[in-house]
């Protein structure tokens, strides 16, 4: 165990560099916008995310699972690799040009606030979100072949790049949110113009290759989707809702409580090719390595609640308008929502290394649709801590739900594989 931690450790502090970026820039956006400014640009975050999933297919989790049918031969993956990127590269320049035709529509029909407009904002996210989806493929080559130099240098370039041009932009020229999002934007065009100097690799695609692959991302698509919606969407329903203004200070909340998701992906992609050969050797009951990491993880999400929960008490000693204070009062609420939410996230790891992304779909809808029912139910009367009091209560029942399916596909799956 002390030889897996070690060995993971330094794919574990790259992958919560990467993450943390936006937290690191935290203190500029709280002194340099306002909350209503501050709302406009969590909620081109979403749009962000949302693009994600869609502009590229979100083909680099099919890559990601699929990969380990692949890595005992190098030329078989870098054959696959090559027709993965080939095909995102050309979902990527049809998806782009859709987006851009429709999206003033897209804005016009999910957003209320006039200050929300397609021009910038919107303009810029789309081809930034192409090339991230894009530069994500080639991420998820480097870590589960487990290139921790290569890795890391575009991690580091990457952040470097990220926290420095949206600096620039928002505080030496003053830009504000464009600022931001054009400096996310060169970023992630940086790192798109180095993966290809790496890679050198020449637009090819084999469909016979990555049918299985293409396959698994469609069913996954919904499933993406709906925790797009659960995790991000709650953004779009308090500006509907409740009001622009109000949508800054529920993303600050959620994106200083979202340290836990973001150690948690850096924990399980640091450990997942340890995590998925050992799903692999499993055998009717949870093996002793899987069970430590488990442990550890709860660990250290549970230190670092605590240090949230200290740090947000003591916001006032901060330069920041005292709008943004709120958030003391619900903290706790979002903590205990995303405790819930990665522990979760860590069942969902066994979930994909079985391919089982039509369960993923399933008990993602079912989580959305007791969502939809209890916002229906008390849409008259949200307001912050009762929206976030809504979503813990879906997520306990998702977990207990997810957790039960795991323990009967690890009974059952080792019953077949015994006959």
């Amino acid at each position: 165990m002390k030889k897996i931690l070690k060995h993971n450790s330094f794919y574990l502090i790259i992958s919560l560099l990467n993450s943390s970026i936006a937290f690191i820039l935290i203190p500029i956006y709280v002194t340099s916008f306002t909350v209503s400014d501050y709302g406009i640009f969590s909620l081109m975050i979403v749009f962000y995310a949302f693009l994600g999933i869609l502009i590229t297919g979100n083909i680099h989790s099919s890559f990601q699972t699929y990969y380990f049918d692949y890595y005992h031969d190098k030329e078989q993956l870098s054959a696959y690799f090559r027709h993965i990127f080939s095909f995102a590269l050309l979902l990527a320049f049809f998806g782009t040009v859709f987006f851009i035709l429709a999206g003033p529509a897209i804005f016009e029909a999910i957003f209320t606030n006039n200050y929300i407009s397609f021009y910038p904002y919107g303009l810029i996210v789309i081809p930034s979100a192409a090339l991230a989806g894009l530069n994500q493929i080639y991420f998820v080559l480097l870590r589960n072949s487990e290139e921790l130099k290569k890795y890391g240098r575009l991690v580091l370039i990457s952040v470097i790049s990220n926290i420095s041009l949206q600096s620039f932009f928002i505080v030496s020229l003053e830009w504000g949110v464009t600022g931001a999002l054009l400096g996310l934007l060169l970023s992630n065009l940086i790192l798109f113009i180095l993966v290809l100097a790496r890679t050198g690799i020449r637009f090819r695609i084999g469909f016979a290759p990555i049918k299985k692959s293409i396959n698994y991302s469609l069913w996954l698509l919904p499933f993406l989707l709906v925790q797009w919606f659960l995790a991000r969407g709650d953004r779009i329903i308090v500006e509907n809702l409740i009001g622009l203004a109000e949508v800054g200070i529920y993303a600050l909340l959620l994106n200083v409580a979202m340290i836990l998701s973001v150690i948690a992906t850096s924990m399980i992609t640091s450990f997942r090719p340890t995590l998925f050969k050992e799903f692999k050797a499993l055998s009717g009951e949870i093996s002793k390595t899987v069970l430590n990491l488990f442990l550890y993880y709860l660990g250290i999400i549970t230190i670092t609640s605590v240090a949230i929960f200290i740090l947000v008490q003591n916001v006032e000693r901060f330069n920041i308008s005292s709008r943004y204070y709120e958030i003391k009062e619900y903290i706790l609420l979002a903590l205990v929502l995303f405790s819930i939410r990665v522990i979760i996230r860590f069942f969902n790891e066994y979930l994909s290394f079985l391919k089982r992304s039509r369960d993923l779909t399933l008990l993602s809808l079912f989580n959305l649709f007791i969502f939809l029912f209890l916002l229906f139910i008390f849409m008259d009367q949200l307001t912050l801590p009762l929206l976030l009091k809504i979503i813990i209560c879906c997520n306990l029942v998702l977990l207990i739900v997810t957790g039960y399916r795991c323990m009967y596909l690890l009974k059952a799956t080792t019953v077949y594989a015994g006959k």
